[in-house]
């Protein structure tokens, strides 16, 4: 039995008036979007190859669609990602000389 790889099949007509609460909900990866199947599950009999000009093109587009962050969200995630190494580093180091100093009772 063949699958239906057409783009009526896959998508289900939006209602209007509605925003969806995911903003990617209508995005399609570059391959769907350019009509490649993926090789797990896609129709050999219809793949359809894209250029190299296309690639950059589709890849161009799909960059712009990027919600970059902020230089302040940035320095404020590395600073978070800093504060819970030296916590962790603190805790691990705790954990570390309880369990050393209770095998050397243990051990003599």
């Amino acid at each position: 039995m063949r699958k239906n790889n057409s783009s009526k099949a896959q998508s289900k007509p939006k209602p209007k008036g509605k925003i969806s609460a995911n903003p990617l909900a209508g995005a399609k990866p570059l391959a769907v979007a350019a009509g490649v199947n993926d090789a797990a599950g896609g129709d050999k009999n219809h793949t359809k190859k894209i250029g190299v000009a296309e690639f950059f093109r589709l890849t161009r587009s799909e960059l712009g669609r990027i919600t970059w962050p902020t230089r302040k969200e940035t320095t404020m995630t590395t600073v978070m990602v800093f504060v819970m190494v030296a916590i962790l580093s603190l805790f691990f180091f705790l954990v570390d000389q309880i369990l050393s100093y209770g095998i050397k009772v243990l051990l003599g």
